[in-house]
């Protein structure tokens, strides 16, 4: 972090421009089945969290992301992902991801196992991606994936160039400095809702997670929900 790499003039502001660093790494949304597979072509490290603290966090950055206004709440923005067929979708990944977990190119990691073993996964990134690293720099990567030194470097996360595109889509003018980012260091102006897992809707949208898991992941897994696989892993 603070280089320009990470700062968006290229990741981000010169997509096209020629990228000299290695490994080249590139991050992409698309499913398993839609990736090129095969061989080594490249490594994969997927990253998976639970559906509802998931949802809730789109529901944060997701409004100023796209131009939603107002924003949705977390109640809403999690209907929305179920009925578009976002989470299943990311179960499906999950459950392919899961049944190539031991592949020597695949590194699976769950974003709550990233929290409580922070250094641990840093080394096995590393040792994944075949790059040395002496102490000191695990302990500046270290300090650069906590949430205090993102948000040190908050540009880095705030997707500006992507949200210039869906605001231009749209003919919506972008203030920059209202994109919230996916690093939160203010309020984002999204309408939390009851919040509580034992409300209503709440239980609903959990009974509704359930019946997706047991669709898309027990059948290829046998692991009855989410926290039963990121255990085992």
């Amino acid at each position: 972090l603070g280089t320009p790499y990470l700062e968006g003039s290229y990741f981000n502001d010169q997509p096209n421009a020629e990228h000299v660093a290695s490994p080249r790494v590139f991050k992409s949304h698309l499913i398993w089945e839609e990736r090129p597979q095969g061989g080594m072509l490249y490594k994969q490290i997927w990253v998976f969290r639970g559906s509802k603290p998931m949802m809730r966090s789109v529901a944060h950055f997701l409004p100023s992301l796209w131009g939603i206004d107002p924003p949705l709440s977390e109640e809403e923005m999690a209907s929305f992902l179920l009925d578009a067929g976002d989470v299943e979708s990311a179960m499906r990944s999950l459950a392919s991801a899961w049944e190539h977990r031991k592949d020597p190119g695949v590194l699976l990691l769950f974003y709550e196992n990233i929290l409580s073993h922070h250094r641990e996964t840093v080394e096995s990134i590393a040792k994944f991606m075949n790059v040395p690293l002496t102490a000191s720099e695990v302990d500046r990567v270290v300090d650069q994936t906590t949430k205090e030194g993102m948000l040190r470097h908050h540009r880095a996360f705030s997707c500006r160039i992507q949200a210039q595109n869906a605001h231009a889509a749209r003919s919506l003018y972008l203030d920059p400095m209202k994109l919230i980012g996916k690093v939160r260091h203010r309020s984002t102006g999204t309408t939390a809702g009851s919040g509580e897992d034992s409300s209503e809707v709440w239980v609903k949208i959990e009974a509704a997670v359930q019946r997706a898991w047991h669709h898309c992941v027990v059948p290829k897994t046998g692991l009855i929900d989410y926290d039963s696989m990121r255990l085992a892993e």
